[in-house]
This record gives C-alpha cells, structure tokens and sequence, in this order.
C-alpha cells in the first residue's frame, strides 16, 4: 500500500510541477525562443523508470547507513535535534542535504566509470524544468544515496523531512527551469536556475563548478564556486549522446 501511495503521490507532484513551471516559464522565461520540447517525452520517461526501478535498492542501501546511526548516535543527540523547531530542522536539512549532494555530485564528476551515467544529465543543450528528471538510474542511486544517507542518520521529524522532499523536487525542477531568476547580489547564498545553469554550460573555466543544490557559499567553500554576472551562452557537454530514452539508458554500458 506505501508503495502504491508513493507512485500516486509522485504523478500529483508531477502534474504540480508540469503546471507550475510551464506557467513560470511562459512569465520570465531567459530563452524566450524555447519552447515545449518534442524530446519531452525521454526525460519523463527517464523519470517514469527511476520511479520503478530507483526505489527498492535505495531503501536496502539505506538501511546500513540508518542502522548505525542508531548505534553510535546518543539519545541526547536525538533529543536535542527533535526538541528544535520545525523551521530550524528544515535549515538543517537543507544544510546536510547540500554537504551530501556535494560529496555525490563532486564523484560523479571526477570518476570516469561515475561520469559516464551523470553525462546523460549533461548531454541536454537546453534547459527546462523537466531536465530536472532527465537522469541515469545508476547516476540517480549514487546522488541520493550520498544525499539520504545524511539526512537519514539524523533523526529529524519525519513530517518536517517529508516537507522537505516535496520541496527538494520542486526546487530541483525550479534550479533547471528556463526562467532569467538569478536573486542579484543574494545568488551568493540561495542558489538559483542562474547558478545552475552554469553547471550545465559547456564553458572550459565553468567545468565541475557549482555542485550544491541550496546554497552556493558551500561551493565558494570548496573552491568549485563559478557565478559570473551573466548567464551561459550555450549548454551541453561535447560527447553526441541520442535523444532517445533506450540510447540514453544503455549509453555507459555500449562505451
């Protein structure tokens, strides 16, 4: 029944977003040559598989991680996290997730056999908020995997958390969205469809930049910061990956 639910409530989150970014993108949009996309179909298909295939293993890989956080973590830790409020975990949340992110996103940039999966990602030459489902299965596991594991060892309210994974999808969509948003001199602290669009151009001094998902002073941190004042020209990555779901999905493997 938890999984049947999980399906339903992901098709509502899906027809939410659908709506309210074809709506954003129509109000502010950066390319405003852009349009629905005829290759639509290959990144919800991408989303459609990750949503069958993704969930079974990522829970049996999750569960080591959470079982020995309730070894070594002390009861005065849980008590500590669950007495705050809920406003102050969802800071945290978004804190933790980010520091997850960035170890997973950093992988699957620098290890070949990794970059092979997360290329599809890359491989579009235009943004738009349903890029944002356009990932490897393999690709996908390893991000959240790294993401959830952290979250995950915390105990957090589980209502807050759940707040927070409808957020995260909405922000995910929002981060690829086709929209001039860049937030000015505040794009330092909250990351924006700018700030991400730089990870996707295919600018040299641009490459394994900006890997955090909320907030870009982490990547400032780490040195992997790149936020000029004006958004990428173009997008994409130089290997011809086909736009078709099948390739797409088989492309590491034929390599």
């Amino acid at each position: 029944m938890a999984v049947l639910e999980y399906f339903i409530e992901g098709l509502r989150l899906l027809a939410v977003l659908a709506i309210s970014f074809s709506l954003l993108e129509a109000l502010c949009p950066l390319n405003k040559q852009h349009r629905i996309r005829s290759n639509l179909k290959v990144d919800l298909g991408h989303g459609l598989v990750n949503s069958f295939v993704l969930y079974f293993p990522l829970m049996l890989a999750l569960a080591p991680p959470i079982l020995l956080s309730q070894t070594i973590i002390p009861a005065s830790f849980n008590l500590l996290v669950s007495s705050q409020p809920g406003w102050l975990q969802f800071l945290e949340m978004m804190f933790v997730a980010d520091l997850g992110i960035y170890i997973g996103h950093r992988l699957v940039h620098t290890v070949p056999f990794l970059w092979k999966f997360h290329s599809i990602h890359h491989s579009a030459k235009e943004l738009d908020w349903a890029i944002s489902y356009r990932n490897h299965t393999v690709d996908l596991f390893v991000m959240r995997w790294c993401m959830l594991s952290m979250l995950l060892m915390i105990p957090f309210d589980t209502s807050v958390l759940s707040i927070y994974f409808i957020y995260f999808a909405l922000h995910s969509a929002f981060l690829h969205s086709n929209t001039r948003i860049h937030f000015g001199p505040l794009r330092f602290l909250y990351a924006s469809p700018w700030f991400h669009r730089w990870h996707h151009s295919d600018h040299p001094e641009a490459r394994d930049k900006n890997f955090v998902v909320h907030f870009p002073w982490i990547d400032a941190l780490f040195g992997t910061l790149y936020l000029p004042k004006e958004p990428p020209k173009t997008l994409g990555i130089d290997e011809p990956i086909a736009e078709n779901l099948l390739e797409q999905w088989t492309y590491p493997f034929r390599r």
